[in-house]
């Protein structure tokens, strides 16, 4: 009998993680789904922008953006919602020479669910959620 309710037992749990493994959607939260950030220069035609972003886990390494032009990574945040992507952001004014940069936190989970999109120009660097890039914000300065 004991061995009878230890399989039962184990029975329901394997279906409740099972359930829980394949639903789609965990308060808000869709498991599975990718999200994309994209980091676009608008700064000026001369002028690169520098994009470093990683997580804990990952280092996406150094990436050059030219002028309208256009950086994406795509990721897929952990189940615990507890994946953050921070990106550093450089570039030298060619008129001056003076070199600009600021830290973005570039994915934070319930900031954007599917589309995180980050806009450099001169004045700073602006951010839109999942609704698109005609909403853009301003959200951080150059330091």
């Amino acid at each position: 009998m004991r061995n009878l309710q230890s399989y039962a037992t184990i029975l329901i749990t394997a279906a409740a993680v099972l359930v829980f493994a394949t639903s789609n959607v965990v308060e808000g939260f869709h498991i599975n789904q990718k999200v994309h950030d994209h980091v676009y220069n608008n700064i000026t035609l001369y002028a690169r922008l520098d994009v470093h972003c990683k997580s804990k886990q990952d280092d996406l390494g150094l990436q050059w953006v030219g002028f309208e032009q256009e950086y994406i990574f795509t990721f897929h945040p952990n189940i615990q919602e507890t994946t953050l992507f921070w990106c550093n952001l450089s570039w030298e004014d060619p008129d001056t020479g003076r070199v600009y940069s600021q830290g973005i936190k570039a994915f934070i989970p319930g900031k954007c669910l599917t589309h995180c999109y980050w806009l450099a120009k001169s004045d700073g660097i602006y951010f839109a959620k999942d609704d698109g890039p005609q909403d853009y914000k301003w959200a951080y300065p150059w330091n």
